[in-house]
């Protein structure tokens, strides 16, 4: 049994090895229209970054430029705002809207932005890892006016002997030695002074256990000395210190925890969506959907196969057609089957058909989708993750251990920012998840590690993945009680998280919903579009009572074509069956 299981570990490796390498010869001929307010942009510029190649849109808006993958395409036009976009593997239509450059000056000048008091800010510190709690007031790391490094307590080492110990290598600075007891933290030549949850003290806090650690400021010399004064620095600069349970925040008037996912001000009108359920099939079968029995639409079919086999998305409608109108599975398959033989070579539309299997609970047929993903996609971090998550579903814990681990390994490796964002969130939380479940053996990975498991209890987990790096969209997330939030997944308003998906390649997010907010959640998109013409899936899994025995899950995949539409694609009940002890 061990042999085979790292045969089969190694088989994988030597896999997708090969593809690690971009090939220069494999240019992309990426083409597109480039637009504002639905108006072509004729004699707008597209270069490729920090080189000299280029191209100009023709009196259509239209363009066409030859590009490596991962390489960044530029897009500018006078008196809009520049626009870049990292090109992908098999990226070849990328249709842009520009916006005019004043906007930009409205959001800095004329857009009303509400100062921040220290209440709001107390409210908000347990949700926003750019706050510290200092002798001052709590500052914000994006506000401070200075340069401040703020470590989440979870990135620190835990398995250090003391706190020192587990800053190294950790700041831009050194650690001084000299007499054991009393370590110093050296920064720019000088001796840093520290303070304790608003008390300074000279002297590093040895007794403090790593675990309890929140989170850690690090400010230099002048900025400390300017903002906190001589007492509390000896010129390196400060280094502030937040513990766990410190800084908890109220309902007013009682001793509840604040309920941060109900958010003040935001009430939620039905009346803003679009009355829409699911997106209809495709107009290119409506032929078929418009058979009157299964043997004309068989017939059909046929005679239409080689029109309807161009798109994996025509097919997967008429497999949807066979399994769901005509509830002829064995015919449903067999067309499912088909888009992995006619499209072995386009991820995005295997992801699309991976997401379709796990609905339908296939999900051997699904493990093998991912893995000739992850063939194809070695570098993209969303692979390692969906083939290890798809291997914890079919209760292969060793291998999905295996999987995340490799991914791990050469997260460590590597020179990327933000290495606990985005999908490594993700990937820590479910490593940790593992962790409770049977296993013979387990290698440490402290750094994806929180400190204490109970952290990772929650009564709903969502996540949300999409097929199509280049989706524009907003999720709302409304409340039980009516109030909303929105996450915006947009090039113009969040272009650097997306950059970072590019980056390390994934399309996923997580969401979380505590004990406080039982009962309905509604999830509702916003569409923009995803610069080409084929649609986007979405999957959202809903765990329940996530991090215990009574854990279970639920998959919806939703299919988004329209743009400018709002809908609700899911509506989840928040109930738990457990309750933690605090």
């Amino acid at each position: 049994m061990k042999l085979t299981f790292l045969v089969h570990i190694w088989a994988i490796f030597l896999l997708v090895i090969p593809k690690f390498g971009f090939s220069t010869e494999n240019f992309n001929v990426v083409s597109g229209y480039i637009t504002n307010s639905g108006k072509p942009l004729p004699k707008a510029s597209v270069i490729i970054k920090n080189s000299s190649t280029g191209v100009v849109s023709d009196e259509n808006g239209f363009y066409t430029i030859e590009v490596d993958p991962r390489q960044v395409l530029i897009f500018s036009y006078v008196g809009m705002r520049s626009v870049e976009i990292v090109v992908e593997d098999i990226t070849s239509v990328l249709n842009v809207e520009m916006f005019p450059k004043v906007e930009e000056l409205d959001e800095v000048v004329l857009v009303k932005k509400k100062w921040k008091t220290q209440k709001d800010l107390k409210i908000e510190y347990p949700l926003n890892k750019n706050l510290i709690n200092t002798s001052i007031g709590i500052l914000d790391k994006e506000r401070a006016g200075f340069s401040m490094q703020i470590i989440d307590g979870d990135d620190l080492n835990l398995a250090s002997s003391n706190l020192v110990q587990a800053l190294a290598g950790k700041f831009g600075g050194r650690i001084d030695w000299s007499d054991p007891n009393d370590p110093a933290i050296i920064i720019r030549g000088r001796k840093a002074g520290w303070e304790v949850d608003g008390t300074p003290t000279l002297r590093a806090p040895m007794f403090i256990n790593v675990a309890q650690i929140d989170r850690i400021a690090i400010i230099s010399g002048l900025a400390a000395y300017a903002k906190f004064g001589g007492p509390s620095t000896e010129g390196g600069g400060l280094i502030i210190i937040n513990t766990k349970g410190t800084n908890a925040t109220y309902e007013p008037n009682t001793t509840e925890p604040y309920d941060y996912a109900r958010l003040r001000d935001n009430e939620f009108d039905e009346s803003t969506l679009t009355k829409y359920v699911r997106a209809a099939p495709s107009l290119m079968i409506k032929e078929l959907i418009e058979s009157e029995n299964e043997e004309e639409a068989l017939a059909t079919l046929d005679k239409n196969w080689a029109f309807y086999s161009k798109s994996a998305y025509n097919l997967l409608d008429i497999s949807t057609y066979f399994r769901e109108v005509l509830k002829n599975e064995e015919k449903a398959d067999t067309i499912l089957a088909k888009i992995e033989q006619l499209f072995h070579d386009n991820p995005v539309a295997l992801k699309a058909l991976a997401y379709r299997y796990e609905e339908i609970g296939q999900i051997e047929k699904a493990k093998a989708t991912y893995m000739l993903i992850l063939k194809l996609r070695p570098r993209y971090a969303q692979s390692y993750r969906d083939l290890a998550n798809i291997y914890t579903k079919n209760i292969d814990v060793k291998n999905a251990y295996e999987i995340y681990l490799r991914y791990i390994i050469s997260r460590r490796m590597d020179t990327l920012s933000n290495p606990l964002e985005g999908i490594d969130s993700i990937i820590r939380t479910e490593v940790v998840n593992l962790k409770d479940r049977p296993i013979n053996t387990w290698r440490q990975v402290k750094t994806f590690e929180p400190a204490h498991t109970k952290s990772n209890y929650w009564p709903l987990r969502i996540v949300v993945e999409w097929n199509n790096s280049e989706a524009d969209f907003d999720l709302q997330f409304v409340h039980p009680e009516n109030q909303y939030f929105i996450w915006n997944h947009t090039l113009r308003e969040n272009a650097d998280r997306i950059y970072s998906e590019k980056q390390k390649g994934y399309s996923s997010e997580q969401f979380f919903m505590d004990e406080n907010s039982k009962g309905i959640w509604k999830i509702n998109l916003h569409y923009y579009g995803n610069k080409g013409f084929d649609p986007t899936y979405f999957k959202i899994t809903a765990y329940h009572d996530y991090g215990t025995k009574f854990q279970t899950e639920e998959i919806k995949i939703f299919k988004a074509v329209e743009k400018n539409v709002r809908l609700t694609m899911w509506s989840v009940e928040n109930v738990s069956r457990y309750s933690p002890v605090r």
